[in-house]
């Protein structure tokens, strides 16, 4: 979809400091983002670079794990909560807001969990919104001229083969 065309998100991202510091598989990624998605995450890097992040950990990933040697700061696309949802609920995080829904009421009428079971469901989310929402993360590591910033990636389960897959990417790109 995109915000706009491509010449108007390379406009805005050009104007950023850490232009240079983008890998072109990032660039790519951030050009097909919608308006808003490209505003929230160009604030998630301009208060990361402002040594304000937007998260409270946004370091490095454990010393242990696959992704050791990077770090990631979280920004939420514009579809941030039907994502949360789907996580929620182990449906598939593509799923747009109105067919997750859908999903979790079907599935609560077919397992006779009428009222009580979408209420249950609503005080799930809620709780995960207000304490553990999550959005995606913006991965990257440290360069001689500062963070050097590589993809965008949902979040993915430790020693997965997702997580495998996302470690050779990340040591593939190149600035």
């Amino acid at each position: 979809m995109g915000c706009y065309s491509r010449n108007f998100t390379l406009s805005i991202l050009r104007d950023k400091p850490y232009f240079n510091r983008l890998s072109k598989f990032l660039i790519e990624q951030v050009v097909g983002l919608s308006c808003n998605s490209l505003a929230y995450f160009t604030r998630a890097l301009d208060a990361l670079e402002e040594g304000k992040p937007t998260t409270r950990f946004p370091g490095d990933f454990g010393q242990a794990g696959l992704l050791a040697g990077y770090g990631h700061v979280h920004f939420k696309r514009e579809d941030w909560a039907a994502c949360n949802l789907a996580l929620e609920n182990r449906l598939p995080v593509t799923l747009s807001i109105d067919d997750a829904l859908e999903q979790i009421v079907q599935s609560l009428l077919q397992k006779g969990k009428g009222y009580e079971g979408v209420k249950a469901t609503a005080e799930r989310f809620a709780d995960r919104a207000s304490s553990r929402a999550t959005g995606d993360w913006v991965i990257y590591r440290n360069g001689d001229s500062g963070f050097e910033y590589l993809a965008i990636h949902e979040h993915t389960e430790r020693g997965s083969a997702e997580e495998q897959s996302l470690r050779r990417l990340l040591d593939a790109l190149q600035m």
